[in-house]
């Protein structure tokens, strides 16, 4: 908490939606058998690639619950709302905009997006505006392209969309979080305790 400033901050009550589109989440982990509150909105694949870990990851650090082995995420009491937009190993704009539909027919929340690439698709930023306009926040990664120059990325690009960027353990910016101009927040992203995958 120190680390982030939420010490006198109060989460929000329980089952307020927080919609994970990424790569397929490992239910079978200890840190998910038994978490309440959890919807697996589309089949989550666990292909083996260098991305596949991240699903579940991502998941632990957003919303693992109390009832966890051993991670706590930042709102354990959200209704976990899961979305694998890469069911073949490969992550594709087309799934994103599948899951950015779901999430914003099952009414506000909030949908993470920690993905990015570097071209502006208008039928993306199309998905991602209708879903802020059905009243939801959408929230995705900066990049992690800072050594490479910081080209810009997309959604994290895009008008209405929260980003936020990494910080270290000295609460200074990583070497690969991205610089941009759209940046809204900085918040730990390195060498956190996370879930992974154990199929």
């Amino acid at each position: 908490p120190s680390h982030i400033g939420v010490a006198n901050w109060t989460a929000p009550g329980p089952g307020v939606p927080l919609t994970l589109i990424d790569s397929g989440v490992d239910l079978s982990h200890e840190e998910y058998v038994g978490r309440p509150n959890t919807v697996v909105l589309n089949s989550q694949s666990l292909d083996v690639g260098d991305g596949e870990p991240h699903g579940t990851a991502t998941a632990s650090v957003a919303a693992a619950s109390v009832n966890a082995k051993g991670i706590v995420g930042l709102y354990p009491q959200a209704k976990l709302q899961l979305w694998d937009a890469s069911p073949d190993g490969q992550l594709t704009v087309g799934d994103e905009i599948a899951g950015l539909t779901a999430a914003r027919r099952r009414g506000p929340g909030v949908i993470n997006l920690s993905l990015g690439g570097f071209d502006r698709l208008p039928i993306e930023e199309h998905a991602i505006l209708n879903a802020f306009g059905a009243g939801q926040l959408i929230v995705a990664s900066a990049g992690n392209d800072r050594e490479q120059g910081s080209s810009p990325s997309y959604p994290a690009s895009f008008a209405h969309v929260l980003t936020v960027g990494a910080t270290d353990e000295a609460d200074r910016v990583t070497s690969f979080s991205s610089a941009s101009q759209a940046m809204d927040l900085a918040a730990p992203g390195q060498d956190m305790e996370a879930a992974i995958p154990t199929l």
